[in-house]
């Protein structure tokens, strides 16, 4: 040989050593990490896809190189909570290519099938090692795992080595009506060995097989550990039918699996909230009875609260009460109630702005005079009406009365009485007559003579307790502690 030649032939050596080198068209999966997100609402696993939400994770994927009557169709759901890896799926298969009952989990590859790769730890790179799974699924509901084995890549030199694995308890649940098949799956990371939280990354494939001719029940792929040992035959590889009877393909792209350097790496996000990590930590039923005593101890603070603030806004409106009227404040008549008088012109001018002139004609008052504004106008007829109302209820206040016949007797609407006594008084009308009806109340017990029952009743007090109550939150302290203190210590004349 020259040295034409042997350069010729060292030139060939390097090129196959490059080529060998380059990796393939689609070799490796997109490096980016597809979002998985966290699953709140749960799920159940029943082959009914309706309540998976609109932001799990989503892909689909199916044959180009099949007419489209033929072609399969394949679309992916995938989430996560504290506890499982969700996957769900739906498939559209013209021919269905059923495995028989005898075909065992490594055989479930050699009739139409799903398998899903999963690299929890996204730790493998050129082959699959001891905690990488294989869940082969089959659409009348069986399902199968192979795992990662070292010892079978070391000792059988084998691609995809893997062998049969003790079951894993996955929840799966599959539903086929016509040419579509409909999958859940949930598979528990404590049988994967993980414990789950963002942003982990773990590495997933899942692929399909597409048979489009029945298959006689061939030997499977996984290799046992006394095949290893030579105890026994390894299992012949199954004669090359990939582009004639069967359609391979997986969501990246691949014709050929089990190689986790093509699996999709994916990326948990989100997470539990507060709420759900407390209730993993407590359980159920202890989270329910936190949640029952703090809604207790809740309602209770609301109470207090709204007690206090009652109690307040009374105390505060009796003495506004006292500030319209200290006269009658102080010396409201007992029992007896004199007509109310009737609305007059003079009356009518003190609200209008309009006096009376001596001939009877109505003229306008100095137009000099500067005229206050529409707001103070507003405010000073709210004022002048909470008088007249608040001055109704002291000269009837043994009566029966109530909001409406209140509103009635003012001759105004009961909407009207809300809100001059709102604006005027920063009250209602319910809340007027308890207020002045304790402040009648309040003067009677200053004659050692009346009777605490008798007091009550006359201004409408049914029950005797309800009074007492009403009585200390306006006054701080019991009507008999009242009428005590008052005798021992007489107003002064």
């Amino acid at each position: 040989m020259d040295g034409h030649q042997r350069w010729n032939g060292l030139a060939g050596c390097l090129a196959a050593a490059m080529i060998l080198l380059l990796p393939a068209p689609h070799a490796y999966a997109d490096s980016a990490a597809w979002a998985l997100p966290y699953q709140r609402e749960p799920i159940q696993i029943d082959g009914v896809l309706d309540e998976w939400p609109e932001d799990a994770m989503r892909r689909r994927f199916a044959e180009t190189d099949l007419p489209a009557d033929r072609a399969n169709h394949v679309s992916i759901q995938a989430s996560w909570t504290q506890d499982e890896l969700l996957i769900a799926g739906t498939v559209t298969d013209q021919e269905w290519m059923q495995a028989p009952e005898a075909a065992q989990v490594d055989q479930f590859h050699h009739y139409d099938s799903l398998q899903i790769y999963l690299d929890p730890r996204g730790d493998s790179e050129k082959r699959m090692n001891g905690d990488d799974i294989d869940l082969l699924l089959l659409p009348d509901g069986r399902y199968g795992l192979l795992r990662g084995d070292e010892l079978v890549a070391e000792l059988a030199a084998a691609q995809v080595p893997q062998r049969e694995s003790a079951p894993l308890a996955v929840r799966y649940a599959s539903q086929r009506d016509g040419d579509t098949w409909r999958f859940e799956l949930a598979v528990p990371f404590a049988g994967l060995g993980l414990v789950p939280s963002a942003p982990m990354t773990m590495k997933m494939d899942v692929a399909m097989n597409d048979w489009l001719a029945p298959q006689p029940l061939a030997p499977g792929a996984a290799i046992s550990r006394a095949a290893l040992l030579g105890q026994e035959a390894a299992p012949p590889n199954p004669a090359p039918t990939v582009g004639t009877e069967l359609w391979p393909l997986t969501w990246t792209g691949q014709r050929d699996f089990g190689y986790p350097a093509y699996w999709q790496p994916l990326q948990l996000q989100g997470g539990p909230d507060w709420l759900e990590r407390i209730a993993r930590q407590l359980g159920i039923e202890r989270l329910a009875l936190a949640m029952a005593g703090l809604s207790l101890i809740l309602v209770a603070l609301v109470a207090i609260w709204m007690h206090w603030r009652n109690r307040r806004h009374l105390r505060a409106l009796i003495a506004r009460l006292g500030d319209l009227n200290p006269h009658d404040a102080q010396s409201t008549p007992p029992v007896q109630s004199a007509p109310d008088p009737e609305p007059t012109i003079a009356a009518a001018s003190e609200s209008t702005g309009i006096d009376e002139a001596p001939t009877g004609t109505i003229t306008p008052k100095d137009a000099t005079a500067s005229e206050p504004d529409s707001a103070s106008v507003s405010a000073h007829r709210d004022r002048i009406f909470a008088e007249r109302a608040a001055d109704y209820v002291r000269r009837h206040v043994s009566d029966e009365l109530t909001p409406q016949s209140l509103a009635d007797a003012l001759h105004v609407s009961l909407r009207t009485l809300q809100r001059h006594l709102r604006d005027g008084l920063d009250t209602s009308p319910q809340e007027l007559l308890l207020a002045i009806r304790l402040e009648a109340a309040a003067e009677r017990l200053r004659d050692p003579a009346r009777r605490i029952q008798e007091v009550a009743f006359d201004l409408g007090f049914q029950d005797l307790s309800h009074f007492s109550r009403r009585f200390r939150a306006a006054y701080g302290c019991t009507p008999s502690a009242y009428q005590q203190a008052r005798v021992q210590s007489p107003r002064p004349n």
